[in-house]
């Protein structure tokens, strides 16, 4: 069923992150930040009953340059979201991410986000990417625009996670 559906999404997800996020958090501290992305674009309902909401945006970055991204988010009751993103390099390079956050305030708009982003690998020269990220945006509610900033490290040709 479609419940079934979407909790097993979400424990899937929140459990990737969980381990990730556990194992970037010491290393990410003792790093210098090499990677800054800035994006805007626009988030709306999948059409499928699924209860996914499905982003594209476009962007520049440290590391990509200008990039398009696609991607999906779940936004949960007690508004946290979870997600996965793919940006593109203007060469076809594609960097893989998943990410949870929280809408942080309901009395400002666009509603203000802040959440974590993990780089889970790519194609390219981010075949074998790490890295993690801070990210602060908002968005104007869904469907709606979204805009957001990420800070953090990357490491394209891998290495440790969180290097």
């Amino acid at each position: 069923t479609k419940g079934k559906v979407m909790v097993a999404f979400r424990k899937l997800l929140l459990l990737l992150l969980s381990i990730v996020l556990a194992a970037n958090s010491a290393l990410a501290a003792e790093e210098r930040q090499n990677w800054r992305l800035r994006a805007a674009g626009f988030t709306e309902p999948a059409d499928d009953g699924s209860g996914l909401d499905l982003d594209s945006f476009n962007g520049i970055s440290t590391h990509l340059g200008r990039f398009s991204g696609q991607g999906a988010h779940m936004l949960f009751e007690d508004f946290t979201f979870t997600g996965y993103a793919t940006y593109t390099a203007a060469n076809g390079d594609q960097l893989d991410v998943v990410y949870d956050g929280a809408v942080t305030a309901f009395d400002v708009f666009p509603f203000p986000v802040e959440g974590d982003f993990v780089v889970v690998g790519g194609t390219g020269r981010f075949a074998n990417a790490t890295g993690c990220a801070e990210m602060k945006g908002s968005f104007t509610g869904v469907p709606g625009e979204m805009f957001f900033e990420l800070r953090g490290t990357l490491h394209p040709q891998g290495g440790r996670v969180g290097r």
